[in-house]
């Protein structure tokens, strides 16, 4: 039997029943053709758990009302999410993607949980706020290579500004570790983190720096 997957019209459908009937927008264990959706308030959960996605995600300078959750998802290509806020946590656990992850300018009402994440190509939350913890124990951030140029599996965090904890104990970074004028509300755990080099000018971290 054929799998059914998603168009970006029953994408958007689904979104406004949820919000409509007053739910989370569920998209578990489904499959979705890439889809893009620029400026829009959604004020619910966003599920994407046990979903593949065939493409890539763009949610571009939207407002998320609850979590917005890739748990165990697989996304074959980037995720775009630079400026969007979410007013719960964003969750990447166990989460496969086979593209760059773009959080520049991100607002988190409450943590980013990616242990276990592997995306390939960068991870940037520079100049992101996240008021909670983020967690990227034993992640996975690799370099990808395409015909004719690579993409670095940098780490970026340049500029952010995290409330409580950064966990990244056991990260495998490909390329880059950048923490440049990063503020940090409590801990940074580097415990066994492998990175190829890292930049850290001006850091702020109020807690302890674990090694």
């Amino acid at each position: 039997m054929e799998k059914t997957i998603l168009s970006q019209q029953q994408t958007e459908e689904e979104l406004r029943n949820a919000q409509r009937e007053g739910r989370p927008a569920d998209f578990s264990k489904k499959t979705l053709s890439s889809f893009s959706i620029f400026n829009e308030i959604l004020n619910t959960s966003i599920i994407f758990d046990d979903a593949t996605i065939e493409g890539q995600v763009f949610l571009g300078d939207v407002l998320v009302g609850g979590d917005l959750s890739f748990k165990n998802c697989l996304i074959k290509g980037s995720l775009y999410l630079a400026n969007i806020k979410i007013n719960g946590s964003l969750i990447l656990e166990n989460a496969k993607i086979k593209g760059a992850i773009n959080l520049v300018g991100a607002q988190i009402q409450k943590d980013i949980l990616g242990n276990n994440l592997e995306n390939h190509g960068f991870l940037s939350l520079a100049k992101g706020k996240v008021k909670g913890s983020i967690f990227l124990e034993n992640a996975k951030i690799k370099n990808v290579s395409y015909n004719n140029f690579t993409v670095k599996g940098d780490l970026i965090m340049d500029g952010s500004s995290i409330g409580e904890n950064v966990d990244l104990k056991e990260i495998n970074i490909d390329g880059l570790l950048d923490i440049d004028e990063i503020a940090v509300g409590k801990d940074l755990n580097l415990k066994k983190a492998k990175f190829k080099n890292t930049e850290a000018k001006n850091i702020d971290i109020k807690g302890k720096t674990i090694n």
